[in-house]
């Protein structure tokens, strides 16, 4: 008899799947351990993906990112595990408490990766020229898990967006973007006539709306659902600067900017009134001055900077 056959056995007599034990529960323990006939057998019947956890383990999307598991699987059963406990209802903008007593800070799963991720000084603080192959292969897999939570937390709070602006619709709500000029479509917002209006009339000033925002009877300026790192979806630990032109996403630090500009965000963040920068095929092209950003962090290894004042 295997541990998915115990399990059953005692879900079977009524046992509850949702228990702490030593900071842990069932469904974290069978994560821990590598069996993933367990994790299925528990969340069939049942066990909560975002049942709070002590004793700094936090929740078992926490136990998926912990580099203390990471031999139990390989990188791509890992990312498995991570989208099948979401799929289950994991909620990765779930409130996790990182470190411990006055210094402790309330993150989410991807703080808690990032947090565990640094702890590894090795690997972590170790310039990568100076790392083993083996090391290296480590870094790179830890590296794509992150990215991947950094992901799928971007769009659980762009779902959240969405639905805020489908809400307002129905309360007959009109929103408008914090810049006078620019607009982030990335959850659905679309350019009204007012707002191409209002962009003409600030054409030639620098007064941004965020700062001093405008009193319209029935007008409300959007604020940020979630303020986090628009690419890594890191949120505390860091100092995040919004984007300049539409002053609804945030970033951590310049490779983050370089990087979510080049992948999706120019295709997000639309000029109201004139014309970007685009291409042959409709795509904005980098200014000067981004290319020469983008080429010089191409040149620098694909590094994180450890800003936990907490540790």
């Amino acid at each position: 008899m295997n541990a998915r056959d115990i399990i059953r056995l005692l879900l079977a007599h009524n046992a509850n799947p949702n228990v702490l034990w030593s900071g842990h529960s069932p469904l974290s323990l069978a994560i821990a351990s590598g069996n993933d006939l367990a994790i299925d057998e528990l969340l069939k019947s049942k066990a909560d993906p975002n049942l709070q956890l002590t004793k700094g383990v936090g929740s078992s999307l926490c136990c998926a990112v912990n580099t203390a598991y990471e031999l139990r699987r390989t990188l791509q059963a890992r990312i498995a595990l991570v989208d099948k406990l979401i799929k289950a209802g994991g909620n990765i903008l779930m409130p996790i408490t990182l470190g411990h007593g006055k210094r402790s800070v309330l993150g989410t799963a991807v703080d808690y990766g990032y947090y565990k991720f640094f702890q590894d000084q090795r690997i972590a603080h170790t310039p990568y020229h100076a790392l083993s192959l083996g090391e290296r292969d480590i870094y790179n897999a830890r590296k794509q898990l992150l990215d991947r939570m950094g992901t799928l937390l971007r769009e659980a709070v762009v779902l959240k967006e969405k639905q805020r602006l489908l809400d307002e619709v129905q309360h007959g709500i009109r929103s408008k973007s914090p810049s006078e000029r620019f607009l982030y479509t990335g959850a659905g917002a679309v350019p009204s006539v007012d707002d191409i209006v209002e962009a003409k009339k600030s054409k030639g000033k620098t007064r941004s709306r965020s700062k001093s925002p405008k009193t319209e009877p029935g007008v409300l300026y959007r604020k940020p659902l979630f303020k986090y790192c628009y690419q890594c979806g890191r949120s505390v630990g860091v100092k995040l600067a919004v984007c300049t032109r539409c002053q609804e996403v945030f970033y951590c630090n310049k490779y983050c900017k370089v990087k979510a500009w080049n992948e999706w965000h120019k295709d997000e963040c639309i000029r109201l009134i004139g014309k970007d920068n685009y291409g042959a095929k409709g795509r904005r092209t980098a200014s000067p001055d981004e290319k020469k950003n983008a080429d010089k962090d191409k040149e620098k290894k694909d590094h994180i900077v450890e800003n936990y004042s907490f540790n």
